[in-house]
């Protein structure tokens, strides 16, 4: 992050992964999943939601498990740097929410958002502990300092 120093290049960047992950074909938290995501979304014991996210998230493909694992890993990291970037959990999740799990058609928009930013928040600070599985492919590094 450190080589960007206007933030023009940091929202570009920002907007060229949101851009990609909305016109994927099938988006990572896909319609098939949807419902199974939004049941868990309101349990309240970190450690249950962990283990039944997991309990999902071991239903993808290895690909899709590593994409996901990397992408949250990621925003984890960007995080930990809210003071300076005013990018808390939260606030990621509502930017990222909708392109990464798409409330399907027929489904009530203003219930859900809360709930898909909800699960997007969770899956950012908890990660670690649903993606905790070996599975071979490429681990994002986290980094020293913006």
């Amino acid at each position: 992050f450190a080589c960007m120093m206007d933030g023009n290049q940091i929202n570009s960047v920002a907007g060229v992964l949101k851009s990609y992950f909305r016109k994927l074909n099938e988006p990572l938290f896909s319609e098939e999943y949807f419902d199974q995501f939004m049941n868990i979304t309101n349990i309240r014991e970190n450690v249950e939601f962990v283990m039944k996210a997991r309990d999902i998230v071991r239903q993808w493909s290895e690909p899709h498990i590593v994409v996901t694992r990397y992408l949250f890993s990621f925003l984890n990291d960007l995080s930990q740097y809210s003071e300076e970037t005013q990018m808390d959990p939260y606030n990621i999740a509502i930017c990222f929410g909708p392109n990464l799990c798409p409330i399907p058609e027929g489904k009530d928009l203003v219930q859900h958002t809360n709930l898909v930013n909800d699960l997007i928040k969770n899956f950012l600070i908890f990660c670690d502990d649903i993606f905790h599985d070996e599975i071979e492919g490429p681990l994002y590094i986290r980094t020293d300092g913006l």
